[in-house]
Order: C-alpha cells, then sequence, then structure tokens
C-alpha cells in the first residue's frame, strides 16, 4: 500500500473540520489542482541544480525561485527571486 500523499492528508483533514494546517507553497498548489483549481506551473527544487533543470524544464527562464519556509514575509526577507536564465536559477 502507498501512503496518501501530504495534499491528501490535508483535504481530508480540512473536510472533517480540523484546525487549521500549515502548507509550502507547492503543497498548496498541488492541492488546488487536485480539487481542478488552476495553479500555474512550478517545480520543486531541493538543491541549486535541481533549480537549474526546473528552469530549463520551464523553458529556460525568466523564472521566480521561491524557497519554500513556513512563515510570512520570505519576500522582504530575500526568498523570492527573478532569474532572467537556468544558470541564475541556479545561483539564486
Amino acid at each position: 500500500d502507498e501512503e496518501p500523499s501530504h495534499a491528501a492528508i490535508v483535504a481530508q483533514r480540512l473536510s472533517l473540520g480540523s484546525p487549521a494546517v500549515d502548507l509550502y507553497e507547492y503543497q498548496g498548489k498541488q492541492l488546488f489542482a487536485r480539487y481542478g483549481i488552476p495553479v500555474s506551473d512550478g517545480r520543486l527544487a531541493t538543491s541549486p541544480a535541481d533549480a537549474r533543470e526546473a528552469a530549463m524544464e520551464l523553458g529556460g527562464g525568466p523564472v521566480v525561485v521561491k524557497a519554500q519556509v513556513l512563515t510570512g514575509g520570505r519576500g522582504k526577507a530575500g526568498g523570492i527571486k527573478l532569474a532572467d536564465t537556468a544558470a541564475a536559477a541556479e545561483d539564486s
């Protein structure tokens, strides 16, 4: 048996009226997509090389590289960067 995805667990908790659940942006997008809510295309990267590869998959740039953190204010803290090229995404 496969374990349910995090998005499936969150959806179940929300449907049962459980308290709020913190989600990373990519997890929220997965949940929205599962229920037919349109989301922008994106990739999860866990390393600089992954960021370059993701940028290439998305057309090479420009792309937005976003830190996945469970707190507000990531833009003010420098956690959102615009990268004009895949190489710049890797350097972000």
